[in-house]
């Protein structure tokens, strides 16, 4: 089955990094409108952005590293004496279930403020680096790869913010700590004749009304993701419901608003829905996610919503918990709050 989609809009975010005020403004606009009536953008012209492509090709040669290099940064879910649970190598490859694929994750190298709950300190783990770089330059390029889409997320949430009427001040007491992860993402074509023991989930397979699907139709649990891909096949949501192919440009990272704005902001924003076609081959990809501070409330900015918390409270560290803990994997190693 062929089908043809639309393209996600294009929009140059320059002037939100320059000194013209009423140009910022404008972009500003754009992206809040945007966002509403197509769920994501492709974003091109940010600073540095003409490294984006080259950074991303040499951050990618981690998963050519041995099994062993690999596993050495692995966490508990891969390898049960590692010291980590939340940073570093996870693969489903040998699960042999439904999903096929493997990822690395880094986060900030700066101190974070955490809640006083048991297992947060796992948000806080240092990152795992391979004791042989997959290539010359490699840690520099991941390291500069996160700063420039560090800025680029927290350039785009201020912009949000503005048009909002969200002031600095709220807006740092949630994201001024500069939390955050940066993932590589492989999924390796599948070998011929591999059974999966629990068979596809319903939202990943094909139909009359879809294609084939290696990334089901979901929401991001952060604030704002930031995603590059090697080989076209993302699409997004828009709130009308009609799907957008998220087009393979040069240099250029889409923008989708994810899980924690929306509650933020009182669903004025809603989160993106997305989803990845399966090309019949191997499919690498990077993802940023902005997310507030582990110890930062995720109730909306206005002060709206129910006054009654969860025993655990409305942290993102108690957001995050609470998920991990229902992960397949992480049972035994993720306390939940409540």
């Amino acid at each position: 089955m062929s089908r043809s989609f639309p393209a996600a809009p294009v929009l140059d975010v320059a002037p939100l990094f320059g000194d013209d005020e009423t140009a910022r403004r404008a972009t500003a606009r754009d992206l809040v409108e945007r966002f509403e009536r197509d769920g994501a953008i492709v974003a091109v012209g940010m600073p540095e952005a003409e490294e984006m492509d080259t950074r991303a090709a040499t951050m990618l040669r981690f998963f050519e590293l041995d099994e062993a290099d690999k596993l050495a940064v692995a966490t508990r879910r891969n390898r049960p004496d590692s010291s980590h649970t939340y940073r570093g190598y996870v693969s489903t490859l040998e699960e042999r279930r439904w999903a096929y694929n493997e990822m690395y994750d880094i986060g900030a190298e700066r101190p974070f403020s955490l809640p006083p709950l048991r297992g947060a300190e796992m948000f806080a783990e240092p990152n795992l680096w391979p004791a042989r770089e997959p290539a010359p330059g490699w840690r520099g390029a991941m390291l500069a790869y996160y700063g420039q889409l560090e800025h680029l997320g927290h350039a785009a949430l201020r912009a949000l913010c503005d048009q909002l009427g969200v002031s600095q001040a709220q807006l740092d007491a949630r994201f001024g700590e500069g939390n955050g992860t940066l993932r590589l993402l492989n999924y390796p074509q599948r070998p011929e004749g591999l059974e999966l023991t629990e068979g596809i989930p319903e939202a990943l397979k094909a139909d009359e009304e879809r294609p084939q699907l290696v990334a089901g139709r979901h929401t991001d649990g952060c604030a704002l993701s930031l995603l590059w891909q090697r080989e076209a096949g993302l699409q997004a949501q828009a709130p009308d419901g009609r799907w957008q192919d998220i087009p393979r440009l040069p240099n250029s990272v889409s923008l989708h608003l994810g899980d924690v704005f929306e509650g933020l902001t009182g669903g004025r924003l809603r989160a993106t829905p997305h989803r990845v076609v399966d090309g019949g081959g191997e499919r690498r990809s990077i993802g940023f996610f902005v997310e507030p501070n582990p110890a930062a409330s995720c109730a909306p900015f206005d002060g709206s919503g129910d006054a009654e918390t969860r025993p655990g409270g409305d942290s993102y560290a108690a957001l995050l918990l609470r998920r991990f803990s229902g992960y397949r994997g992480y049972e035994d190693y993720v306390p939940n709050p409540d």
